[in-house]
């Protein structure tokens, strides 16, 4: 994934993790949460999924990731399609308005998931990487 640092921001580059460490088997919001105390500019996210298992496993699972209520992304990121966990995990797209990618001190950045399809599915952990730039 190329990073590139927008012109006039400080070049401190500092990646965000945003990981959850259990099974989870439905959709579920805010399940990482991380208030970064700085303010900055979101530049990539990155995210991935453990293992998924169940009865029938499910068919999708997005992971979105907020900005306070403000989805970052222009589409949530795909890290299972057709039953299977999309190996070396997805890069997503960054929402196009430059202003939603620039946060506070205050703001919190949230790890939702987006469950679809299956039978009793079971996920087993995921992580997000928000990388930024500090100002």
């Amino acid at each position: 994934m190329a990073l590139t640092i927008p012109a006039g921001m400080n070049a401190q580059l500092v990646c965000i993790p945003l990981i959850v460490s259990r099974q989870f088997a439905s959709t579920a919001t805010s399940m990482a949460k991380y208030k970064p105390g700085f303010a900055g500019r979101v530049v990539g996210i990155n995210g991935t999924i453990g293992l998924i298992s169940g009865s029938t496993k499910p068919t999708d699972v997005d992971l979105l990731i907020l900005k306070n209520t403000t989805n970052l992304l222009s589409s949530a990121m795909a890290v299972v399609g057709t039953s299977a966990v999309v190996s070396g995990g997805i890069v997503g797209t960054l929402a196009a308005t430059t202003a939603d990618m620039e946060f506070t001190a205050t703001d919190v950045f949230h790890l939702d998931a987006a469950v679809t399809g299956g039978s009793s599915p079971t996920i087993d952990d995921m992580v997000a990487y928000v990388f930024v730039v500090r100002e």
